[in-house]
C-alpha cells in the first residue's frame, strides 16, 4: 500500500491555491523501483535539491510531486502547457 500525502500551500496571505498530492520520498522509491534498485535516500534528496525530480521540503520531511513526476518530459504535456 502506497501512503498519499495531502498538502495545501498558501502561498498568498489567505488564499488558498490549490491541493496537490505528494508521495513521501521512500513511498515513491518502493512505487516507482523494483525492490533492491532503488537509489538511496541521500540520492532521492540530492534530486530534490537539483530540481530533477519535482517536490518539496514540508517540515524536515522531503516529499515528491507525483503528478508533476508522471507529467514530465511528457510531450503532449508539454504542448498543452505552452498553448495554456
Amino acid at each position: 500500500m502506497v501512503r498519499r500525502t495531502q498538502y495545501c500551500a498558501r502561498v498568498a496571505v489567505s488564499e488558498l491555491v490549490c491541493e496537490m498530492s505528494f508521495l513521501t520520498t521512500s513511498a515513491w522509491k518502493r512505487k516507482y523501483f523494483a525492490e533492491g534498485s532503488e537509489p538511496s535516500e541521500p540520492t532521492v534528496r540530492r534530486w530534490l535539491n537539483l530540481g530533477e525530480i519535482p517536490g518539496r521540503k514540508i517540515g524536515g520531511t522531503w516529499y515528491v510531486d507525483e503528478p508533476a513526476f508522471l507529467a514530465a518530459n511528457d510531450p503532449l504535456v508539454e504542448r498543452v502547457l505552452k498553448a495554456g
